[in-house]
């Protein structure tokens, strides 16, 4: 390996280069020019051109590929001047290389001393992104990224790039260190926390938490695996927390939330709860003591406050695993638990397997519109919650369009949910997505009534008030968010099989709104193949698809819309009013006026996602398509709701004629008539209710007053002339339902 400090740069292809003809007409150095006395080169290795000492910086042919001016100032400049990242290590034999960002002078330094082959990048961002991807390129080698001792608060926590970091110990420059020590520092890292400064007597290195430093004191002792008291945090009830961040018995991070008083006031429960959740304590009789001496004595700066759900808080995005925008915010998933390094976000993927795939097809843009709008909508406080709810046969395609809506987030497979919940736990689930895509399949998996509360609830963005055990009020849940969900029926039909829902309110027809799944094109959910034989071979590369390559787009669209939620918001309003100027039907009632409103923030967040690279398509096939759904959404409001009675009314007219006579009738016939009365057996009833729900039919005929009640029950019992023995039956007032004409 040379012993040279390598900066490498592009060649250029002549064979005599600018820098070496500079180079070739400078003068001998004056051997008492002032840079000499910083920089340990012989003069013999440098020359000088009026004021600047010259030093070379050769590639590993030996040709000169770039020149560090050395003002007698201090000023250092580098020629010819090319960006940071043309700068990189260069890895040969297996052997480790070093990156330093440390500036030149000590660069050189570094080199003379440990005749280690250093990379030298003056810029600490570039020098990170150099390393890390060197790192990935060096099939096993490792890069060790040189630290300068006045930037040990600007590193990272350890577990994102702690085995890539080398720093002095605290209090020394690596110059004023022997070579023996700057080894050991290079082969056992000190690991450093922002903003957190430890007591003078203690040192976290990869080896583990020490009494003193085993780089400069021999008697230094082992209390356990590295830790930290990495920052202070309170939640939103105003209690404080320490959250101390280790490594555990398998060498993974993690965090651990410590009451503030339980660190004064109960410290061994604090060591006991180290210890089960993974930490490596070793046994000495002051281990526990030093530990405890150790945390209470870091001094921490860095404090979070704790959110307890995710969504849009002050202006930033507060997700469970990382925030976007202010760094004081942490969702408690992420306060505590693994310690998480989540890839940067990326949507090329995603763009590059399902955009394709979406283009042409109306209802596939509604699905990853309304997916992006679940977080645009937390940017705009005025608008309520809402949901997209798609009606069509079995195997029409309704789950392709949930999994790709669901694929923005995440992977499907957890992603999408049922509908068969209570209406509280709906609400946990619905307080669980705020500003977030909630995804619920099959409608028809949920009871009657359920459906009624849920419509009502998930729309109304607010759970119902409960107490606890003792009575005490307790705040009931909340959520703002667009949700999508799917059913062979409509929310309304559903909802009519309960014998005592309430009639149904102009609002409901925004809160959930049904659009038909069919594009009709005849081709199912598609309005184009986009090439494939048919539907059905789409479908199975969009689900294929939405497996492999999901969480992306969501992630970019948050980060992009977080640097800016003011000029977002701004422009979520300036498109959205847009929609309605352009597709507003004339003279539509308030009812469509507000239910296109909602589908304009669906398009005006599908625009915000192009603007911001997230979607790749023109705004105004966002906007067709998005109308197109919206058409099939009026098109439902001039359709009278159903009604509930409608089969049982049809089936019963059909049984009328061939019931017989009550005073003359035989014990097995299935009914009976009386005047204008009929007696009808638990069989013959059930026959009648059919697929409907036995019991919600008859609190409707009971609150309309046509089935007879007793004691509360909605079978009488009656003693018959001709049998003779007491029997149940649901007798029914004829007069008072109106049958239809068979």
């Amino acid at each position: 390996m040379s012993g040279l400090i390598e900066v490498i740069f592009e060649t250029e292809p002549e064979n005599e280069t600018p820098m070496e003809r500079l180079w070739q007409s400078a003068e001998p150095v004056d051997p008492g020019h002032p840079a000499l006395r910083r920089f340990p080169i012989s003069p013999k290795d440098c020359r000088q051109m009026g004021s600047a000492l010259l030093i070379p910086l050769r590639d590993r042919s030996g040709t000169i590929s770039a020149i560090a001016c050395a003002e007698p100032n201090g000023a250092v400049m580098l020629l010819p001047p090319r960006p940071p990242l043309t700068v990189r290590a260069v890895f040969g034999d297996g052997d480790p290389q070093y990156l330093t960002y440390l500036g030149l002078e000590d660069a050189c330094r570094f080199h003379r001393m440990t005749g280690r082959t250093l990379a030298w990048c003056p810029d600490r961002d570039r020098a990170f992104e150099v390393c890390s991807q060197d790192k990935d390129a060096s099939s096993g080698s490792s890069t060790v990224l040189i630290v300068p001792a006045n930037d040990r608060h600007l590193l990272p926590e350890p577990f994102m790039e702690g085995d890539q970091l080398a720093v002095p110990p605290r209090g020394l420059d690596w110059f004023e260190m022997s070579r023996s020590q700057v080894e050991f520092c290079l082969s056992d890292h000190e690991l450093v926390v922002p903003e957190t400064a430890l007591s003078p007597r203690f040192t976290v290195r990869q080896s583990g938490l020490w009494c003193g430093d085993p780089a400069l004191e021999a008697s230094a002792q082992r209390v356990g695996g590295p830790i930290f008291a990495a920052a202070l945090c309170r939640d939103d009830a105003g209690q404080w927390f320490h959250r101390l961040l280790f490594r555990t018995f398998d060498r993974d991070w993690r965090h651990l939330l410590v009451p503030a008083a339980a660190m004064r006031l109960k410290p061994r429960q604090v060591i006991a709860d180290l210890i089960s959740a993974g930490y490596e304590l070793d046994f000495h009789s002051e281990t526990e003591d030093l530990l405890l001496e150790h945390l209470r004595g870091s001094n921490v700066s860095r404090k979070l406050n704790i959110i307890e759900r995710t969504g849009w808080q002050e202006g930033s995005y507060v997700a469970d695993d990382r925030t976007f925008g202010r760094a004081d915010m942490i969702h408690r998933a992420l306060a505590q638990g693994p310690a998480r390094h989540p890839p940067p976000p990326n949507a090329s993927q995603w763009q590059t397997h399902l955009k394709p795939l979406m283009e042409g097809n109306s209802r596939l843009v509604l699905a990853a519109c309304a997916s992006l709008a679940a977080a645009a909508i937390g940017l705009l406080p005025e608008m309520g919650s809402f949901g997209i709810h798609l009606v069509g046969q079995s195997s029409s395609g309704k789950s392709t369009l949930l999994r790709f809506a669901a694929s923005i987030w995440g992977d499907p497979a957890v992603e999408v949910k049922a509908w068969d919940a209570t209406a509280a736990g709906l609400e946990g689930l619905a307080a669980a997505h705020n500003h977030r895509l909630l995804v619920l399949d099959e409608l028809a998996q949920l009871d009657p009534r359920q459906a009624a509360e849920a419509a009502y609830r998930l729309g109304n963005g607010r759970g119902r008030s409960r107490g606890d055990g003792r009575g005490k009020f307790v705040q009931p849940l909340s959520w703002q968010t667009v949700f999508l969900s799917s059913g062979e029926i409509t929310l309304a039909q559903k909802v009519a099989e309960w014998s005592a829902a309430p009639q149904r309110q102009d609002g409901e027809a925004v809160r959930i709104m049904d659009v038909d799944a069919d594009a009709g094109q005849g081709l199912g959910i598609y309005d184009t193949l986009n090439g494939y034989e048919n539907g059905a071979a789409l479908s199975e590369a969009v689900t294929s698809a939405c497996g492999a390559f999901h969480g992306g787009p969501a992630l970019a669209f948050l980060s992009t819309v977080a640097r800016d939620p003011e000029g977002s918001a701004r422009y979520l309003r300036e498109r959205r009013a847009a929609f309605l100027s352009h597709f507003l039907p004339a003279g539509a009632s308030g009812v469509v006026r507000r239910g296109y409103g909602n589908f304009g923030l669906l398009a005006a967040a599908g625009e915000l996602a192009i603007r911001h690279g997230v979607l790749s398509m023109a705004a105004n096939t966002v906007q067709e398509a998005i109308a197109l759904c919206a058409e099939s959404w009026s098109r439902t409001q001039d359709v009278p709701q159903p009604d509930s009675l409608v089969g049982f009314k049809t089936r019963l007219a059909e049984l009328l004629p061939n019931l017989p006579e009550w005073e003359t009738a035989t014990a097995d016939a299935p009914g009976y008539r009386r005047g204008s009365k009929v007696y009808l057996t638990a069989t013959a009833w059930a026959d009648l209710c059919g697929e409907t729900g036995s019991l919600s039919l008859a609190r409707i005929l009971a609150q309309q007053g046509a089935l007879e009640r007793q004691q509360g029950r909605f079978q009488s019992v009656h003693r018959h002339p001709v049998h003779g023995s007491p029997t149940r039956y649901y007798v029914l007032e004829i007069a008072l339902i109106v049958l239809p004409v068979v």
